[in-house]
């Protein structure tokens, strides 16, 4: 069955700093001194050995005079429709957390963040921005505010600021900094309702070549306090020349809890009703070993079978009850955009074997190609996912309105078999931390910027 889903380092020590300096040839020129984290810790340290009560006066003051110059820009982000928005000022750093429900590309909301707090009158030596996912901290951005405004002006490149910029998946320094500031247009309780397509389909049937179901999928997200969330996706039929799964019935219905636990890992956990006609439950744990570019995948579940969902394609194989665990390594080419993926245990049809991915990013499309060789036999094939038009959600009260932001398609070259199969669980963590990867927001925010021709 084809569904349509989502897909998808604190700042160490160094940013930059501009210094425009008008003379002789009166060229900007980009200064990188380190964001020296250590030696600002070493002396606050040193501070409240001497007199804690002092110094925690001293910052809260400091808190309570920049209030007033960031609550334009807290409005400002909010009217925007960002949520799990969180803002600290202090004379030496602008710390600013969301969450983007609006925009359908994480690429496109940040750059929109960046383009506000540059027009914003607020003031400090840097800009620490984490982005969430599930009010899950997921990457982040550090510059200097000079830089920013300097190429938001352009007077300075995309390319000159994005060099001087820090894109990193550490943030355990500006969580911290964030730590006790209070969120503001939380996410809990504010339901999301998507409307995306699902399409089955076989071909090189001889008696009837072309075969193909599609349903509309309208689906419910009720976010729930600590990064628990509720799903519920109906499957309507629009065109069925394919089974007999020609009436509404849910395709969906989960519980699912996703977590930050440190620094580049990630735990997941899910039940209820799965695709595939199977209910129970699955968990997954990522870990990022070497920054985006190589990190480790183990999961593991148990499903019985239901036919809540629909017909089953075979009966007789699919009423028994299953254990699948894997493990799998990815490796990202980051030069060229390319994701490598190796995965190797017992799929969702205990099918002992390996599969291989490889696919890549063109803007917001994704390609790929797999091979598998299982138990069961080998097989290979493709697949592509492709945007919705709808860059924006609507909103109307409490409730957001959106198409679901791809429509994917798989090709197996031997079609409708068991071998290494996967199945839809509402966990979204590994594929949304795709739209995250320091590399790829740096190079696709490059087409929200534009830096005029100077003459």
């Amino acid at each position: 069955m084809i569904l349509v889903g989502i897909h998808s380092q604190a700042a160490t020590a160094q940013g930059v700093q501009t210094e425009t300096n008008q003379v002789e040839n009166n060229k900007t020129e980009l200064n990188q001194p380190q964001f020296n984290q250590t030696e600002k810790n070493q002396t606050v340290s040193l501070q409240a050995q001497s007199d804690p009560t002092e110094t925690n006066q001293a910052n809260n003051t400091q808190l309570q005079i920049n209030q007033p110059e960031s609550a334009p820009l807290i409005t400002k982000l909010k009217s925007i429709g960002f949520e799990n928005i969180a803002v600290r000022l202090t004379a030496a750093d602008l710390t600013i957390a969301y969450e983007n429900r609006v925009y359908r590309s994480q690429h496109r909301a940040l750059a929109e963040v960046l383009k506000t707090v540059a027009q914003s009158g607020v003031t400090a030596d840097s800009l620490h921005i984490l982005m969430l996912y599930r009010e899950q901290p997921m990457s982040q951005l550090s510059t200097s505010l000079a830089d920013l405004r300097a190429m938001i002006a352009g007077e300075i490149s995309y390319q000159q600021w994005q060099q001087g910029s820090r894109f990193t998946l550490e943030h355990s320094q500006s969580l911290e900094e964030l730590r006790g500031v209070e969120r503001v247009q939380k996410t809990r309780f504010r339901p999301e309702i998507l409307a995306g397509l699902g399409m089955r389909y076989q071909l090189g049937n001889y008696n009837n070549p072309y075969r193909f179901a599609f349903d509309l999928q309208p689906e419910l997200r009720l976010p729930l306090p600590y990064g628990v969330t509720a799903n519920v996706r109906m499957a309507v039929p629009l065109y069925n020349n394919f089974d007999q799964n020609d009436f509404i019935r849910p395709s969906l219905i989960t519980l699912t809890y996703e977590r930050r636990l440190v620094d580049g890992v990630y735990a997941s956990a899910t039940t209820g009703i799965f695709t595939r006609n199977r209910k129970g439950w699955h968990s997954m744990l990522k870990a990022f070993l070497w920054e985006e570019v190589f990190s480790v995948t183990l999961e593991g579940g148990q499903t019985l079978f239901t036919d809540l969902t629909g017909n089953p394609f075979l009966r007789s194989f699919e009423e028994r009850d299953f254990h699948f665990y894997t493990a799998s390594a990815d490796y990202r080419w980051r030069r060229y955009d390319l994701n490598i993926r190796a995965q190797y245990g017992k799929f969702l049809y205990e099918d002992t074997g390996l599969r291989v991915d490889v696919h890549r990013h063109f803007g917001d499309a994704l390609f790929g190609f797999f091979f598998m060789d299982t138990r069961f036999g080998n097989n290979y094939g493709f697949s592509f996912s492709l945007p919705f038009p709808q860059r924006k959600s609507v909103k109307a009260g409490p409730v957001r309105f959106r198409t679901a932001t791809h429509f994917p398609v798989t090709y197996h070259y031997q079609g409708n078999d068991y071998r290494a199969r996967s199945h839809e669980t509402g966990i979204t963590m590994r594929e949304a931390l795709m739209e995250f990867y320091p590399s790829y927001l740096r190079k696709e925010m490059e087409r929200w910027f534009y830096t005029p021709k100077r003459m």
